[in-house]
C-alpha cells in the first residue's frame, strides 16, 4: 500500500524505517516544522525529518493540516496514514485524502493511558505491564477500535526513556503487521472498552517537584518517569537538586522525611515518609551531574540536612 507517514520524535523513526524496507511504499513523510534550540539557538530539525532525508523519502512539514497541506499530501495518493506520535490532531478532510482511512501506533495497551505521556503514567502508576497499541484513527484522542495489542513487561529501574526505545522498537514490526492485514482483509477491529479508559495526560513541569513524604517506592518511580523532562527534583537550603538516578529500599527509619543519611558506597541514603531512597546520580543547581556520595564529599550537602518539596521548608514538611 502507498502511505503517508506522520510522526515526529525519536520514538517514531523505528517506525519510518521499519516502513521503509517494508513491502509498502511510504510516499510522503509529514512530519513537524524545525524548532529553535535551547536558549534561542539554531533551527533543530525533528528526527523523523532527518530519518525521512536520510531515506530519500519526499517530506513536508506544515505549520497546520489546513486546505492547502492537504491538497498538498493529496497529490501524493497515499491509500492509508500511519500515525506514530505525530503532535497534531487529524481531523476528518484530512483522514478523508486516504481511502483506507489511518492507523496509529500508541505506546499503551489502550484503553489503558489515553493521551500524550503513556510510557511516563504507566511508570508512574507503578504498572508492572504496559505494551503498544495499533489503533484505527477517529476523531475522538485513541479511542479508536483497536487492531493489535502486544503486551510489554516493565523491566526493574527502566526509565521513561529506556521504556519508549523499548516500546518504539517492538511497535515498528508490529505496525508492518497490521498493514499487512489490511491489504490481504483479514484485520479485526475491536471495539475499546470505555469503562476501562484511564488518561495519560502531558506532564506538566510542577509535576518536577519531589515531596519527601511520599515513599520511597513512588519517588524512585517519580525520578525513572521524568527523564529527561520535566525532571525530579528537590531543594535543599533554597538551592534545586536535580535527582537523575535513585532506588528504594524498603528500610525503616525514624528520621523525619527528606532527612539525608551517611553515604553508603557511591550513594546518599534519605529517609522518605516510607522506606529510603537512595540517591545514586545527582545534577545540584549550576553543578555538573555527580554521584550521591560526592554531594557529600564536595560540601554541597551534609548528612542531617533535609531536603524538601521545591517551594516548601524544613518547618512545613
Amino acid at each position: 500500500m502507498r502511505l503517508a507517514f506522520f510522526g515526529t520524535p525519536l520514538a517514531a523513526v523505528p517506525s519510518l524505517r521499519a516502513l521503509a524496507s517494508s513491502a509498502h511504499e511510504v510516499a510522503v513523510v509529514v512530519t513537524q516544522p524545525d524548532r529553535s534550540g535551547k536558549r534561542g539557538r539554531a533551527l533543530v530539525p525533528p528526527p523523523v525529518k532527518e530519518a525521512a532525508l536520510e531515506l530519500g523519502l519526499p517530506l513536508l512539514q506544515p505549520e497546520s493540516l489546513r486546505a492547502a497541506a492537504r491538497e498538498e499530501l493529496a497529490g501524493f495518493r497515499p491509500e492509508i496514514h500511519v500515525v506514530v506520535a505525530y503532535g497534531n490532531l487529524l481531523g476528518p478532510k484530512l483522514l478523508a485524502v486516504a481511502p483506507r482511512g489511518a492507523v496509529n501506533l500508541h505506546f499503551s495497551l489502550l484503553p489503558r493511558w489515553r493521551g500524550a505521556a503513556p510510557v511516563q503514567r504507566s511508570i508512574l502508576a507503578g504498572d508492572e505491564t504496559t505494551g503498544i497499541s495499533v489503533i484505527r484513527l477517529v476523531q475522538a484522542l485513541d479511542a479508536g477500535p483497536v487492531l493489535l495489542r502486544d503486551p510489554v513487561e516493565l523491566r526493574a529501574g527502566e526509565t521513561a526513556t529506556e521504556l519508549e526505545a523499548r516500546l518504539a522498537d517492538i511497535g515498528a514490526s508490529r505496525l508492518v503487521e497490521v498493514l499487512d492485514l489490511i491489504q490481504q482483509g483479514g484485520a479485526v477491529e475491536e471495539p475499546q472498552d470505555e469503562a476501562l479508559v484511564t488518561l495519560a495526560p502531558p506532564l506538566r513541569k510542577e509535576e518536577s517537584a519531589l515531596d519527601p513524604r511520599r515513599s520511597a517506592l513512588e519517588l524512585e518511580r517519580a525520578v525513572r518517569a521524568l527523564v529527561p523532562w520535566p525532571g525530579a527534583r528537590f531543594e535543599l537550603e533554597g538551592r534545586s537538586l536535580q535527582v537523575e538516578e535513585a532506588r528504594a529500599l524498603d528500610e525503616r527509619t525514624d528520621l523525619p522525611p527528606g532527612s539525608l543519611m551517611p553515604a553508603r558506597d557511591a550513594a546518599l541514603p534519605m529517609a522518605c515518609g516510607e522506606g529510603v531512597l537512595l540517591l545514586l546520580r545527582c545534577k545540584p543547581e549550576g553543578r555538573a551531574s555527580m554521584s550521591g556520595r560526592s554531594l557529600v564529599d564536595g560540601r554541597w550537602a551534609r548528612p542531617g540536612q533535609r531536603l524538601v518539596m521545591p517551594g516548601s521548608s524544613a518547618v512545613d514538611a
